[in-house]
């Protein structure tokens, strides 16, 4: 199956990041199998300034994802909370 690399560069407070999708190349004589995207988020203290920013990011990729893909989003935070 063929590729298609697609990077994105972020800044989540002063830390510069890389986002990097993996998209499959549709090919006529293969079936498009469905794909499941799991977003992983940092609601600990430590991003209180920058959750708004995550959350628009993770929308944003939401909303490219094909209609027929699974997609997770699960969250883990600062111990007692």
């Amino acid at each position: 199956m063929e590729v298609n690399l697609q990077k994105t560069n972020l800044t989540i407070g002063t830390s510069k990041h890389t986002l990097v999708a993996i998209r499959p190349v549709e090919n006529k004589n293969e079936e498009l199998k469905q794909f499941h995207h799991v977003h992983v988020l940092d609601r600990s203290g430590s991003m209180y300034a920058d959750i708004n920013n995550l959350i628009n990011n993770v929308q944003a990729t939401v909303k490219e994802t094909n209609e027929n893909d699974l997609i997770s989003i699960v969250w883990f935070s600062s111990p007692g909370q």
